[in-house]
């Protein structure tokens, strides 16, 4: 939320990085700013500064909404504003008296650059289409012949400031307490994501074994799906059940989670936890966009899958090489912590790992376990 202390307007700006915007608060009498991060449920507001007939200026974070509450040396409450989105980079004046938020320079566009990726993308595809065509319409193949603490009973959320706090030490809950008991402190991730929500101390295992347990549920539906592919003959009855399984399945998630509202949901869709409602829904998303490519590439053959299929096809090399070299030029180099410097440096690792791909396959070279 809040990620800079307040200043007074006449000290020096304060630095504006990634996802980042300047606040500044126009007070008339003595004020306290509460606030907190609209992501973090069932968390209290906090005080971020205290100020006297002054104005004053702060860092918020933009990645997630905020709720700002300002009150006075009697506790009472002068305005209070519910979810508000900062934009990155931009400059906002918060008025005590009307409690309204007004934009005094305007934060950059951060989807542009996505945009553009997405375009030049569409572009790439496109032309690599083009060029298929006309390559199969000239010859027979593309490249020749060879182409092919103890937590509570039951709580299993994020800890931190979740909740006012009460569980703080007890990030995962119950999947944790499994965890240390079986695998040990010293084999748990100490770093997990919701520390930059709840700022939870304690460690969590994404990849622990109550996970481990949901996760076989999708590789249960991945079988059916085969099976469908193995028993049915015509496209249209593959079709008919691939889209009942995606109905059902993404109907039982969306029913658990609450209808994709996690403060109210039975279970709520949860990476993390790799919950039930996470298992159905991400199982439901990925029979559809199998169901599309099966569409495009086998039953229309307008696509034949690559460049994908070249690092398909050496997918263990090449998973194990970005990790070697994640950090290592001319795969990374240190760049700028802007949205474009950094779409721009990881969409050209992308690449560069499926030219990687494309020539261990020109070669031949297939390596798997």
């Amino acid at each position: 939320m809040v990620l800079e202390t307040c200043r007074y307007v006449h000290e020096p700006d304060l630095v504006q990085t990634m996802d980042m915007a300047t606040l500044t608060v126009l007070g008339r009498k003595e004020m306290v700013l509460y606030a907190k991060n609209a992501a973090c449920f069932s968390c209290s507001l906090r005080q971020v500064c205290h100020f006297n007939r002054a104005t004053m200026k702060l860092i918020v974070n933009t990645t997630y909404g905020t709720v700002l509450k300002l009150v006075d040396h009697r506790n009472n409450t002068v305005c209070k504003r519910e979810e508000f989105t900062f934009g990155e980079h931009g400059n906002y004046t918060l008025r005590s008296s009307t409690c309204l938020i007004e934009e005094t320079s305007p934060p950059v566009n951060t989807d542009l650059p996505i945009y553009f990726a997405i375009l030049a993308i569409l572009l790439v595809t496109f032309l690599l289409g083009i060029f298929s065509l006309v390559r199969r319409n000239s010859s027979s193949s593309w490249f020749g012949e060879g182409y092919e603490a103890l937590d509570p009973l039951g709580y299993v959320g994020p800890g931190g400031l979740s909740q006012g706090g009460k569980y703080w030490n007890c990030t995962g809950g119950a999947a944790t307490l499994i965890d240390r008991f079986v695998l040990g402190e010293s084999h748990i991730y100490r770093n997990p994501t919701c520390k930059n929500v709840y700022e939870c101390s304690s460690s969590f295992e994404p990849e622990g074994l109550l996970g481990t347990l949901t996760a076989t549920i999708n590789v249960f539906i991945g079988l059916q799906i085969s099976q469908i592919l193995l028993v049915f003959k015509r496209s249209k009855s593959k079709f008919i059940r691939f889209f009942a399984w995606a109905a059902v399945l993404f109907g039982a998630g969306t029913f658990l989670d609450g209808t994709f509202k996690p403060e109210i949901g039975l279970i709520p869709i949860n990476k993390n936890l790799w919950s039930l409602s996470f298992t159905f829904v991400t199982s439901a998303v990925s029979i559809i966009v199998f169901s599309i490519l099966f569409l495009v590439i086998d039953v229309c053959k307008w696509w034949d899958g690559s460049p994908f299929t070249f690092t398909g096809k050496n997918a263990i090399v090449l998973y194990v090489a970005h990790v070697l070299f994640r950090e290592t030029f001319p795969v990374q180099w240190k760049v700028e912590n802007e949205h474009p410097s950094r779409l721009a440096l990881n969409l050209w690792g992308v690449a560069f790992w499926i030219i990687v791909g494309f020539f261990m396959h020109r070669r031949g070279i297939y390596l798997s376990l």
